[in-house]
C-alpha cells in the first residue's frame, strides 16, 4: 500500500500562514511480505509570522502514531514543537535560532536509532544556532548553512552508540545548489 500526503496552506493575512500536512501509510520495512500493517500517520502543522522586512517567527508542531510490525496495539504517540526566529541582515545572510521539544510515549521513534529504547519514553530538547550565507551575489543559488545543536535526552541515554550519552554537540555545515 502506499503513503499517502495531503497539505495545504492559508495566508490568514499579510503576516501569518499557516501551513499544514497529513502523511499516512506503511512507512515500517516489512517484516512479512505483503503485510500493510505497520501505518504510521503524521500531522505536521507550522504557523509563520513576518514581524518586518528583517524578522520571521515561526512555530511548528507535529504529531505521530505508529504500528510497528510487531505490535498490535495503535498506541504509539509522539510529539514535538519547535520555534524559530529567524533575522535576515541583507540579500546574503541571515541567522536563525531554533529551540525543539519532542516527547516519544513508546520509544517508537527513538528505537528506529537506539533499539534498546524501543518500549522506554523519550523526552529530548534541542537547540540550533546557525546561519544562511548567499556567499557570490552573482550566483544566488549556492547557499552556505553552518550551524551549531546541542542535544540533550531527560531519560535514557540516546546518542553515540560506543559512549552513551544524554547530550550531544554538533557543529555542521551544508552546501546547497539550488536549481
Amino acid at each position: 500500500a502506499p503513503t499517502n500526503m495531503i497539505g495545504g496552506s492559508w495566508k490568514i493575512n499579510d503576516k501569518l500562514t499557516w501551513l499544514t500536512n497529513l502523511i499516512v501509510g506503511p512507512e515500517q520495512p516489512k517484516s512479512i511480505p505483503g503485510d500493510h500493517s505497520a501505518y504510521r500517520t503524521v500531522w505536521d502543522n507550522t504557523l509563520t509570522y513576518q514581524v518586518s522586512d528583517s524578522l520571521l517567527l515561526a512555530l511548528n508542531g507535529d504529531w505521530g502514531n505508529e504500528t510497528l510490525p510487531s505490535d498490535t496495539k495503535a498506541g504509539n504517540n509522539w510529539y514535538g514543537a519547535a520555534g524559530y526566529i529567524t533575522y535576515t541582515f541583507n540579500d546574503q545572510i541571515s541567522t536563525t535560532l531554533r529551540i525543539e521539544g519532542f516527547r516519544d510515549e513508546t520509544g517508537t521513534r527513538i528505537g528506529n536509532i537506539v533499539p534498546a529504547s524501543v518500549g522506554q519514553p523519550a523526552s529530548l530538547f534541542e537547540v540550533t544556532y546557525g546561519f544562511t550565507i548567499k556567499p557570490i551575489r552573482q550566483f544566488g543559488n549556492l547557499i552556505v548553512r553552518p550551524e551549531f545543536r546541542y542535544d540533550h535526552s531527560f531519560n535514557q541515554p540516546v546518542f553515540d552508540n560506543n559512549n552513551p550519552s544524554r547530550d550531544q554537540y554538533t557543529l555542521a555545515c551544508d552546501v546547497i545548489i539550488t536549481f
